[in-house]
């Protein structure tokens, strides 16, 4: 049966909506391949170490020169996703990411203003083999009392947490490579299973209009950083707001990144006290 609901009734009600086929083949072997050529090229040694990045895989961001296919994916996703929304957006992070293992239940965000998630899988997911799982329509429900139960002690334990998110009683979300997941930041998420994959993803928060909004998105996206952050990637060529956001997207984006404050939390996580010679960009000598 077909989904009964608009994609944007569907998102509002449940918190996710899976956009099938968003992707074009063309469009998808090209993404596929800067993925891997990005990662690789990142992490260098630490690209296979489990170890080497954080607990869950590597994260790497992809809007500079090195990854113009993901830079051209957020402009062109961006009007479907404020039609979800009903909002205008900003994108916050877009990553290309490998995850390593399962996740736990959470959400991406505690902040309260408009925000979600786009990600695409590069491999084929079921709920056998690390697809994401959420709750359907938890964005809406008192956050204290589901962090009660979904991170309480079996989720903490080494010996019980995987089996623990697995019992949740969750909607796995099966992709193909080309599908398209859009979900709500508060909404609770995790996976199960799963080794390797390789994952798109963007962040995407309102793009304030009145000084009470402004000052609820500045927070979220200082909220995005750690200043000096120990990185497991080499940020010369994979800064966080680069060339395919600053001269590819539409103007107000990245301006507006910088006037509430985005880029320069940027760079204080990729180069601390070094600073760089233009926001954004690394310093001149990082080559």
């Amino acid at each position: 049966m077909s989904d009964p609901f608009s994609p944007s009734a569907h998102f509002r009600a449940f918190g996710f909506v899976v956009l099938r086929g968003a992707i074009a083949p063309a469009e998808l072997d090209a993404l596929t391949r800067e993925s891997d050529r990005a990662i690789r090229d990142a992490t260098g040694d630490r690209y296979r170490d489990d170890a080497g990045g954080t607990s869950n895989g590597h994260y790497i961001p992809a809007t500079g020169e090195r990854t113009p296919v993901s830079a051209a994916m957020v402009r062109r996703l961006a009007p479907a996703l404020e039609r979800l929304a009903g909002v205008a957006l900003l994108p916050a992070v877009v990553e290309h990411n490998l995850l390593f293992d399962q996740v736990g239940w959470h959400t991406d965000t505690a902040h309260a203003v408009p925000s979600l998630h786009a990600v695409a899988y590069l491999e084929e997911l079921d709920e056998r083999s690390g697809a994401l799982r959420v709750l359907p329509g938890s964005q809406h429900l008192d956050e204290s009392v589901l962090r009660e139960v979904l991170q309480g002690q079996p989720f903490r334990d080494d010996a019980t947490w995987r089996a623990a998110v697995a019992a949740v009683p969750a909607h796995a979300i099966a992709s193909r490579p080309g599908d398209v997941i859009v979900f709500d930041e508060h909404l609770w998420h995790a996976s199960h299973g799963g080794r390797d994959r390789h994952q798109w993803s963007a962040s995407f928060v309102l793009d304030p209009r009145r000084p009470a909004e402004e000052l609820a998105v500045r927070r979220y996206l200082a909220s995005q950083f750690d200043a000096g952050a120990e990185l497991d990637y080499d940020p010369t060529h994979y800064p966080w707001y680069g060339c395919g956001l600053r001269d590819g997207c539409p103007p107000r984006w990245y301006a507006q990144l910088r006037r509430l404050g985005a880029v320069a939390a940027a760079d204080a996580e990729q180069w601390g006290a070094r600073g760089s010679g233009r926001a954004g960009e690394a310093p001149m000598t990082a080559e």
